[in-house]
């Protein structure tokens, strides 16, 4: 089947998690300077799995796991029940009067039969549950790690692993073994879903003591196919043209004539070219076993525009490429971008947009470049905002302690406190005189810092790219 990039495809929608967890593993045999490979071994092999981001979750597996939850319920009721027929027994055999023995079995009776009701409504469930199996759809869910995988799982006791893992809100659980084979550390690894032994996958490895990375990197690989529960599908490149990068998801393709091995589902297709417009798909990779996918780049329209700089001659840049000294020509992609014109140590960065040519007689723009270099401005713009704020903050207290002390003075004066003599008149006064400079002061600098203040945004705004006009 041939697939051509010609429309968008749909993204990968977010559905709920599958959550996976890990727990110690069991050692047998290990040296004892390997003794903390039980615990290292199983949180690196979460953290390889935690790369794979989905999994496909068949229809059956969630019918299942909606079955063993009801029927986990009744379990829990039909066990409760069974507590109360035992109490039941135990008050003939008490030492209670018979009135009390009487009133306890009705007691007992009532809530045997409450149970009675509720097992027969998980009944009920259950059988509607079994009958719609088969009619839901398979859905992607998003796989995460129990407690972002920072520890490792403990099991409930008392509890079937099952019941445990589904209490736990835990979709699959990694246990393993490690042992000493010769010389050799050999892992089992199991991925249990609780879902019953027949679904669990088990994959071994034996590798030397100090290639513990590749032993996991071994598993991992191993559960990929479990994990995604996806079938491998190959893909086949055409590209146009020859030269042109690949990329499927993310990762380059180095030779494009040898297919490509990835896992059903969907896949993010990258390709650029020079001269081409790159192309960037996902597409969704699942009914069949191999698919031929056409790659055909558009070439990229451009334009030629004259430059020039408002103030100085000044270096061209588009994408690190060095298009001569202004005034100079350039060819571009007639499309937005932004361009670098660097004159010394000032640079100006700037946005070239092919609409303004079309209000023009010729295709030609000007650059607003900027007088000086625009990190060494804003750096002195803001050394003298921080001063100004500081001496502002500094004359504060000052002015409010000198007309403090004058409304003082003055309510003592009026209140017949201070000695109505020429001196304490002109110390009053002194102290008006004070506060009314320390105010102006004080006004002053709060002015200043507004002007500074205004100046850094200026000088910041020099950052932010300009229309070439």
């Amino acid at each position: 089947m041939a697939v051509c990039f010609l429309v968008a495809f749909e993204t990968p929608c977010q559905e709920p998690s599958w959550t996976l967890a890990a727990e110690p593993f069991g050692a047998e045999g290990l040296p004892d300077v390997y003794g903390n490979f039980s615990t290292v071994i199983p949180k690196l092999v979460l953290s390889g799995i935690s790369r794979i981001k989905s999994r496909l979750v068949l229809a059956e597996e969630a019918h299942r796991r909606e079955l063993k939850t009801l029927t986990d319920a009744r379990m829990v009721l039909v066990e409760e029940r069974s507590k109360l027929v035992d109490d039941l027994d135990k008050v003939l055999l008490g030492n209670d009067s018979d009135a009390s023995k009487s009133k306890r079995r009705r007691d007992i009776a009532a809530r045997i039969r409450d149970k009675d009701d509720a097992i027969g409504d998980y009944d009920g469930k259950i059988k509607i549950k079994t009958e719609e199996a088969g009619e839901a759809a398979d859905s992607v869910a998003a796989i995460g790690l129990w407690k972002d995988g920072r520890e490792l799982y403990k099991r409930r006791e008392g509890t079937s692993l099952g019941k445990s893992l589904r209490e736990d809100s835990i979709s699959g659980l990694i246990t393993g073994k490690l042992e000493d084979v010769g010389g050799y550390l050999r892992a089992s690894v199991t991925l249990d879903t609780g879902l019953g032994p027949d679904d669990a996958v088990t994959v071994s490895e034996a590798v030397p003591y100090e290639d513990v990375e590749s032993l996991v990197s071994l598993v991992v690989s191993k559960f990929v196919p479990a994990l995604t529960n996806r079938k491998p599908v190959v893909l086949r490149f055409a590209v146009a043209p020859e030269d042109a990068r690949l990329f499927v998801d993310g990762k380059l393709v180095v030779d494009k004539t040898a297919p490509v091995t990835v896992f059903a589902g969907k896949h993010s297709i990258v390709a650029s070219a020079a001269g081409y417009e790159s192309s960037e798909r996902v597409a969704d990779f699942g009914s069949l076993r191999e698919y031929t996918v056409s790659v055909q780049l558009a070439k990229t329209v451009t334009v030629t525009v004259a430059f020039d700089a408002k103030r100085v001659a000044s270096d061209l840049y588009f994408h690190t490429k060095h298009y001569g000294q202004t005034p100079t020509e350039a060819t571009l992609p007639s499309f937005p971008t932004i361009g670098e014109a660097v004159a010394g140590d000032v640079k100006t960065y700037f946005i070239f947009d092919p609409e303004r040519l079309r209000d023009k007689g010729s295709p030609a723009l000007v650059i607003d470049d900027n007088k000086m270099n625009t990190e060494k401005r804003i750096e002195e713009r803001r050394r003298t905002l921080y001063w100004s704020l500081g001496l502002l903050y500094v004359s504060l207290p000052l002015s409010m302690l000198s007309y403090g002390v004058y409304v003082n003075k003055q309510n003592a004066y009026n209140d017949g406190k201070l000695s109505g003599s020429p001196g304490a008149l002109d110390e009053i006064e002194a102290w008006n005189t004070a506060s009314r400079v320390a105010q102006g002061i004080t006004i002053g600098l709060g002015i200043n810092a507004a002007i500074q203040l205004v100046r850094y945004i200026l000088a910041a705004d020099q950052t932010i790219p300009k229309e070439a006009r």
